[in-house]
């Protein structure tokens, strides 16, 4: 009962998803019962939507710096494998690989069945 009030409190378009102290004041106009602010610190702690908007007040946050992009093709490159897949025509990893410049990818299909060798080691064998 008390999840269902915090929601509806919590998630209400004129405050949404505000910080503990907004939504304790706002219970306590109407409701109470007791150790209503651990219970609130508890749910305002699991709102990802508050997570994910609250603004960080440290010194650690700095800019962002653009990363250079070269001017020829294929030079920079990001890789990614998607791992764990169920085995399909004897693969089951797909290996992406996606030029910065032109935003072209490729696909490339393995196989993996050595589970002693991690993700990171098998890169580097296929380099």
């Amino acid at each position: 009962m008390h999840t269902k009030l915090l929601k509806k409190i919590h998630n209400q378009s004129f405050i949404f998803h505000s910080d503990n102290q907004r939504t304790t004041d706002l219970v306590q106009r109407f409701y109470y019962w007791s150790d209503h602010q651990a219970t609130i610190k508890c749910y305002i702690q699991n709102c990802h939507v508050y997570q994910q908007s609250k603004t960080f007040k440290d010194n650690i946050n700095e800019l962002l710096h653009s990363l250079s992009i070269s001017q020829k093709r294929w030079k920079n490159i990001v890789m990614n494998f998607i791992t764990e897949l169920s085995l399909s025509e004897n693969y089951n990893i797909i290996c992406t690989i996606i030029c910065w410049l032109i935003k072209k990818h490729h696909y490339v299909f393995c196989h993996w069945k050595d589970e002693s060798i991690s993700v990171e080691e098998m890169i580097w064998i296929m380099l």
